[in-house]
């Protein structure tokens, strides 16, 4: 039976220079030399705690209140075990709770948390440098079913997310576990924290995307969108992906078939590879039969001018002619759908200076013809 003696505190130390501030239980020395020392957690070893737990190598001495919060809690009926003659689990250095499967770094995150106090007023002053921490808190939480603490650590998670957070892709793919593993908590009437969760996630990977990524990095958002059917995620980066390959791309064949770089992205997957290409022939087909028929004028509708039928709609079908075939609008390569919209778009306008085509058109009114979005990625399955 190994043995434990308890070394100096951090104030009895002297200044010989010894590593003391991570203050260790080590084994006597006729203790199994295969058990690793224990290591006092710098931050949650507190004086006055009344309960030890052993997370991987980390030794913890904690309040237990924290940990039986909630009438549900698992701990509440672990304490209440009976112990007989030995002291209870827990209430000694030599006898910590170990938490097998759980990480020091998880449990320090749901400690961080749980001596942030009052919690009520911690969910308002969230950050986003915070959620790391509060993802931590909210996975120990929802293992251990410590209810107050995962509804406040939730809260506190969707203030600080905000609408579009910028965060690294590995935060929000641990993001949107979470969300999946707490699919049914909800807190009142509100929206549940899943839906929350994502749609934060979502439109902050988005916002990210929007700057100069690496195709690299918009594959690895595609393979999350897939995996957790991120309808707008996938819209947007299947498209962004598509428009920076056509305008990187070295050789474009008039057919629209990028040669390169598309070949060279071995880490593009099967899936991502067939929308793209999917959507590379959708959107060239209906840039095709939009350009091939004038927008027509709403029907039954009165010019105030004489000869409506000779001067404004003969000139509003000029004006859309010079448009789409503009040195501007078919200089933009194929794949860069949303562009070459653009380009059209600031061709048009100058005819929306006709008083009977403004009176009846708005400028997007003609551009709903382009029709964008997972229509041109989708595939037959």
């Amino acid at each position: 039976m190994t043995s434990l003696r308890r070394l100096r505190s951090s104030s009895d130390a002297s200044d010989s220079g010894r590593p003391n501030r991570r203050q260790r239980l080590e084994a006597e020395p006729n203790s199994d030399a295969s058990v690793a020392p224990l290591i006092r957690d710098e931050l949650f070893y507190k004086d006055g705690g009344d309960c030890y737990l052993q997370v991987e190598t980390h030794l913890f001495k904690i309040h237990r209140y924290h940990l039986t919060r909630g009438d549900a809690s698992v701990f509440n009926d672990m304490f209440l075990l009976p112990s007989g003659t030995k002291p209870c689990q827990g209430s000694t250095e030599s006898n910590p709770i170990v938490l097998a499967g759980d990480t020091a770094e998880r449990f320090r995150g749901f400690l961080t948390i749980a001596y942030a106090e009052p919690l009520e007023f911690q969910v308002a002053q969230a950050r986003l440098d915070q959620v790391p921490t509060l993802i931590h808190c909210a996975h120990f939480s929802h293992k251990y079913n410590i209810t107050p603490l995962l509804l406040a650590t939730l809260e506190a998670m969707v203030f600080a997310l905000g609408s579009t957070p910028h965060l690294d892709p590995h935060v929000y793919i641990s993001l949107l576990g979470l969300s999946k593993l707490c699919a049914g908590v909800r807190n009142g009437v509100n929206l549940p924290f899943q839906s929350k969760i994502q749609s934060a996630v979502k439109w902050g990977w988005v916002s990210r995307l929007s700057e100069n990524c690496e195709f690299r990095q918009i594959s690895e958002a595609l393979d999350v969108g897939e995996e957790y059917d991120l309808h707008s995620l996938l819209i947007f980066g299947y498209s962004h992906y598509l428009e920076k390959m056509a305008l990187e791309a070295d050789a474009l064949t008039d057919t629209g078939l990028l040669l390169s770089p598309f070949q060279n992205h071995t880490w593009l997957k099967p899936v991502h590879r067939l929308r793209i290409l999917t959507g590379l022939w959708s959107q060239e087909r209906t840039w095709s039969n939009f350009v091939a028929t004038v927008p027509a004028f709403p029907a039954g509708h009165k010019c105030p001018k004489r000869n409506h039928n000779i001067y404004c709609v003969s000139a509003w079908e000029q004006a859309f002619r010079r448009a789409v075939t503009s040195p501007s609008v078919l200089a933009v390569p194929f794949g860069a759908f949303a562009r070459r919209k653009l380009k059209l778009e600031a061709e048009l306008k100058p005819a929306f200076e006709s008083s009977c085509i403004s009176m009846v058109l708005k400028l997007e009114d003609p551009l709903k013809g382009l029709k964008h979005g997972s229509n041109h990625f989708e595939t037959a399955d």
